[in-house]
Formats: C-alpha cells, structure tokens, sequence
C-alpha cells in the first residue's frame, strides 16, 4: 500500500488524542505531530531542541505503542485519527 500524502494539507490529531488513544508520553505526542507533518526527523529534532538520538528514541517508542514500523504507516494511522472514522 502507497499512501501519498500533501504534507500542507494533512490534517493532525490533537496531541490530547494521542496521549490518551495510545498513551504516549507528552513528548512522543509531539514528535508524533511533527512527523505527521512529513518532515525529516533531523529538522524535527533541531525543531524540537532535542538530540537527535532522543528524538529516535522518541519515534521508537511510538512506533511501539501506535504498533506501527514506519514513518508512513504512522502518517498514515494519525491522518486517519485526524479525519474520523471511514
């Protein structure tokens, strides 16, 4: 499955959703947000003031809870969150 997603247009839970869905802490939730924005996790990272490697840490961490393995299926799980259910 391809899901091609315009990173302008894509609509964001609230981080409120995110913590009591999956029970991500504070910060994974906003690292969460960011990445739904389709951005690098570098400049998220930089973004954010954190270290890179905590920011993997983070996205780890996320992937768990969310179980999902890539930056894609997270996308593509939080644009779904986003717009309700189908």
């Amino acid at each position: 499955v391809v899901v091609l997603l315009d990173p302008d247009s894509v609509p964001q839970p609230p981080q409120k959703v995110l913590i009591s869905c999956f029970g991500l802490t504070v910060a994974e939730a906003r690292l969460a947000h960011h990445i739904s924005t389709g951005r690098k996790l570098e400049a998220i990272a930089e973004e954010l003031g954190i270290r890179y490697e905590t920011a993997r840490n983070h996205l780890k961490a996320v992937f768990a809870k969310t179980q999902t393995h890539r930056q894609s299926e997270l996308v593509a799980l939080l644009a779904t969150l986003a717009n309700g259910p189908l």
